[in-house]
């Protein structure tokens, strides 16, 4: 048997590099590395990694990413709202066959409603999660 794969096209590959490199950049700022940008261009970051991504067709990366920047906003910055808003964006996408993303999804829009007090919502997403 032989499976056959598409291959992506070189202007999908460009774009998947741009998220690669933008959401690195990013994510260097939320774990406080030495030498990062700033807060702000963190978050401008995240969007252009979350197009590039998108661009590429990559719904995984676009769901990583999203929960990256959502975790950003939680623990950062302490903006619940914008965070559940992301979050929500990222649990929407048709992401099948990918438990690890979908965990962290959910595992951090139970802390971000337990955090707002929303604790029928935590304990549901967090079960969701498991």
């Amino acid at each position: 048997m032989q499976v056959a794969t598409e291959q992506p096209d070189e202007n999908s590959l460009r774009h998947l590099h741009a998220a690669q490199i933008e959401f690195a950049n990013a994510d260097a700022v939320r774990r406080n590395l030495p030498g990062t940008l700033s807060s702000g261009d963190a978050l401008t970051g995240y969007d252009h990694a979350a197009e590039d991504a998108k661009a590429a067709g990559d719904l995984p990366l676009l769901a990583w990413i999203l929960d990256q920047k959502a975790r950003f906003l939680l623990y950062r910055t302490s903006n619940f709202v914008e965070s559940q808003q992301v979050l929500k964006r990222a649990a929407a996408l048709p992401i099948h066959g990918e438990p690890a993303i979908e965990a962290l999804t959910y595992k951090t829009l139970s802390s971000c409603a337990a955090f707002m007090g929303s604790m029928e919502e935590a304990i549901a997403a967090g079960e969701r999660a498991l």
